[in-house]
């Protein structure tokens, strides 16, 4: 996982020591997504606080379970992918951070528009 030690180091930064505090369990679907849903039963029927996935994991998780907290890294549309109704409000159990600039091009040149005065 090419993101844990960002996630380990955020994680210290907010106050969080593992062990102490907090506690990370990690698992990995090997790039084998039929593996998910069995991965995804076993977290919920453990006391976990929050589940933390890339964008195909967490739509096993929202599948699975609306009583745990979703968080997501995705470089896909998550209301495409069905993860949360709306950017801006997502709503259910299921929230993350999207990475894409193509999407979001026509509200920057609406903004910029907006910012600069005719001439």
């Amino acid at each position: 996982m090419h993101s844990e030690p960002a996630f380990r180091a955020g994680l210290k930064e907010a106050g969080f020591t593992e062990d102490q505090n907090v506690t990370i369990e990690l698992r990995s679907a090997e790039g084998q997504a039929d593996r998910l849903t069995a991965l995804v039963a076993e977290l919920i029927h453990r006391p976990v606080a929050v589940i933390v996935a890339n964008s195909l994991a967490a739509v096993a998780a929202a599948t699975a379970t609306s009583r745990v907290p979703i968080v997501f890294a995705t470089g896909t549309d998550p209301v495409r992918d069905h993860l949360v109704t709306s950017l801006n409000h997502p709503g259910g159990n299921v929230t993350g951070v999207v990475f894409f600039a193509s999407n979001l091009a026509a509200k920057r040149l609406e903004l910029l528009r907006q910012l600069v005065p005719r001439q």
